[in-house]
């Protein structure tokens, strides 16, 4: 039997809270999904920016969001932590993050209208002749600034521009008559 629930990305901040009767479905519209069911399992697809998964060991939940720099800067994070916080009575002391695979500072270039957003934050952004943006470094202060332990937060320093076995979107694995090559993450309890 399938288990899975897919999103459809749209590189906003709207988290879903999803259960058994979403198995197969592809909810619309959001950036990040929560279940305490043990029967599902979350799927996010990537190409460069953070898959991130969520987990709360003793409360039993689960989130998995997709998070560019759009997604960030419009607080996926937090609203999923809140959603967990809140909703699911998480502590987030207690979350363990993992961040998967994504594009690495040298090979994200970035216009001026987005380093700004995110030049307050130490080591997210870097002026050589270019400027570049890190998005995990973006993702993990954020994650900080919310209570999660750094010792809590994992890293995959996998670039996908540079990991010719990840699909990246920058690297130009897109054809135009089918969608880009992606690559799933996928949690469950």
């Amino acid at each position: 039997m399938v288990r899975k629930i897919y999103m459809q990305q749209v590189h906003g901040n709207n988290v879903v809270v999803v259960d058994s009767k979403n198995i197969g479905q592809v909810v619309p519209e959001c950036d990040g999904l929560i279940t305490n069911d043990p029967n599902v399992i979350l799927v996010v697809k990537t190409a460069d920016c953070l898959p991130i998964s969520i987990a709360d060991t003793k409360q039993k939940v689960i989130a998995l969001v997709h998070a560019g720099w759009r997604g960030l800067q419009k607080e996926i994070i937090k609203n999923s932590v809140n959603i967990l916080t809140g909703e699911f009575k998480c502590n987030s002391k207690d979350l363990k993050i993992k961040i998967g695979p994504h594009i690495c500072q040298i090979h994200y270039e970035v216009g001026k209208e987005v380093w700004q957003l995110f030049e307050n934050i130490r080591g997210a952004v870097v002026h050589r002749d270019k400027t570049h943006l890190c998005l995990y470094r973006v993702a993990k202060r954020q994650l900080i600034d919310l209570g999660v332990k750094k010792e809590n937060i994992k890293v995959d320093l996998r670039c996908t521009f540079e990991d010719l076995s990840l699909p990246s979107y920058r690297r130009g694995d897109r054809n135009k008559r089918i969608e880009t090559k992606l690559h799933l993450s996928g949690v469950m309890i």
